[in-house]
């Protein structure tokens, strides 16, 4: 988000010709924001006006030092504003607009795109430069903005033409992941292709590269660092994945550090990669998570990731008499912390998160529709993609189909695994990251899944992408009010269901005939539950 506002703000400066650098600190020797020291060096070189892109809320003492040297400080930032500010020159905030503003949802670089676009406005220019707009599709999706409001419709109108951007930098970089030019950028190509290249070297790399490749129009520089961002993206997996090993170790090795919320520490983890590491155990285990590493300044720096539905940083406010300095959002925070303090922060983390509380936000997996393999075609998949982009707060749609034939399955790694499945004369391939789940030849298989598209030497084909899986039976159940309920198929013309005391209803698909309970609308719940259990769409 930061990288894709700095070079958006220095393309239209430039464009103004007006005499302007991105500065973004290091996150290991300087932290995530504006300091103390880039205020003092700011000030010797004369500079008279500093503008922030995704950070600035919550850097006070930086704030107050720019005052006092007679600088102009412009906030840009989306971060919750959890005190009063000193004297700047002005604060561009998301939560400054009216309550039902279409801009809420803006993250920094949406913030930084509607001021690029007054700017160019108030010099009487386009106000609508393609390559900002660009930018402003890269750092909205990467930064797992909410997509609706303002954000769906500048995403809906700058994916049309993202695959012919203007920026030559980003053209070679879409090129090296990959993504075909012969059609539009999906959301889901700059979240899993585009946004990794970035944040690796915004992560691990120095950040200003990534600006200079998004900013400028040398071919030949262009080239060498597209190269280096291959090179860092490659070395930030390796370490991910080593990091990821390692703290699964630690949750293995003591079965406390598994609890409501997860708090794991290292001195030898890359401060850089801490995020990423928080996501994959949010996914893998379903719990609110903070990693913490030791930084250069003997302080523990840890990145918190939350789950669906529980407000991380409200809970952070909770502890923020523990922390050196903190900022984040509902989802997504960071935070300093002292050695002598991790262990009390796991213990009122743990206090404040109960099992119960987070059982209820665990990740379940709720498809929107039952759906037989035959009925997934290209003109379905066409309708689909009217619901464009997917993201936060739009979320891609589950289907979930029952009793699917495994005719071939194909191990691609340790834990990923191909599928061809069949049903009802129907093939179509499928494919599950990152799974445990045991597939077998020959079997039959309930899945809940996305429709994709699998694209292969410029060809599309539709194809799967499982979620979850289960080994089919023949019969069901399903909890209603604490009661458990089973139901099942006779001859594929009548749903019967039974209680946990044995009394039976049943109901004939073309008419109703209940048997020893009054209809009423209770019965028709546990008709309707049933019919979605064992995937009767008549």
């Amino acid at each position: 988000d930061g990288i894709t506002s700095s070079a958006l703000l220095i393309q239209v400066f430039r464009s103004l010709k007006i005499d302007s650098e991105a500065l973004i600190p290091d996150r290991l020797t300087d932290g995530y924001g504006l300091n103390e020291l880039m205020i003092t060096d700011l000030n010797s070189k004369g500079v008279k006006l500093i503008i922030t892109v995704d950070n600035g809320i919550s850097a006070l003492p930086s704030l107050k030092l720019a005052s006092k040297l007679g600088i102009d400080v412009i906030v840009t930032d989306h971060h919750k504003i959890t005190q009063t500010l000193p004297p700047i020159y002005a604060l561009i905030h998301p939560s400054c607009t009216p309550i039902d503003s279409p801009y809420r949802c803006l993250a920094g670089v949406g913030l930084a795109y509607i001021l690029a676009n007054q700017l160019l406005t108030s010099y009487n220019l386009n106000s609508s430069d393609s390559i900002c707009l660009d930018l402003f599709c890269l750092g909205t999706v990467a930064d797992m903005s909410s997509l609706k409001d303002a954000n769906r419709n500048l995403l809906i109108k700058g994916l049309l033409n993202l695959h012919k951007t203007k920026s030559l930098g980003l053209a070679s970089l879409i090129k090296v992941s990959g993504i075909s030019t012969n059609r539009n950028i999906t959301s889901e190509d700059i979240a899993f292709k585009i946004a990794p290249r970035i944040n690796s070297i915004g992560r691990i790399g120095n950040p200003q590269d990534m600006i200079h490749l998004l900013s400028i129009d040398d071919q030949s520089r262009i080239t060498t660092l597209v190269e280096l961002c291959e090179t860092i993206n490659t070395q930030r997996k390796i370490l991910c994945q080593q990091a990821e090993s390692e703290a699964l170790d630690k949750l293995s090795l003591d079965n406390r550090l598994l609890s409501s919320f997860i708090v794991l520490q290292s001195e030898n983890w890359h401060s850089g990669i801490i995020g990423i590491i928080a996501s994959k155990l949010v996914e893998k285990f379903s719990r609110p998570t903070a990693i913490l590493t030791l930084s250069s300044n003997g302080l523990y720096r840890g990145s918190a990731r939350s789950i669906e539905g529980f407000n991380l940083i409200h809970t952070l406010d909770k502890c923020s008499h523990l922390f050196e300095s903190y900022g984040g959002h509902i989802g997504a925070a960071g935070f300093t912390i002292r050695k002598e303090k991790i262990l009390q922060l796991r213990y009122e983390l743990l206090n404040i998160t109960s099992d119960s509380q987070v059982d209820r936000f665990a990740k379940v997996v709720k498809p929107e529709a039952h759906i037989r393999l035959k009925d997934i075609t290209e003109s379905f998949r066409l309708e689909l993609d009217k619901l464009e982009p997917f993201g936060m707060d739009n979320p891609k749609p589950i289907f979930w189909s029952r009793g699917v034939f495994i005719k071939q399955v194909i191990k691609l790694g340790n834990h990923h695994i191909k599928l061809l499945l069949e049903q009802d004369g129907s093939s179509i391939e499928a494919v599950h990251w990152s799974t445990n789940f045991k597939y077998f030849r020959s079997t039959l298989i309930d899945i809940a899944f996305y429709i994709d598209r699998n694209t292969w030497r410029n060809k599309d084909n539709l194809q799967l992408t499982i979620k979850a899986a289960k080994i089919f039976r023949k019969s069901s159940s399903f909890r209603i009010n604490r009661r458990i309920y089973y139901c099942y198929l006779v001859s594929n013309t009548q749903i019967v269901i039974e209680n946990e005391n044995g009394e039976k209803i049943q109901e004939t698909l073309d008419e109703k005939s209940y048997t020893s309970i009054k209809k009423d609308i209770y019965i028709d719940k546990l008709f309707c539950y049933a019919r979605a259990c064992l995937g009767v769409t008549a």
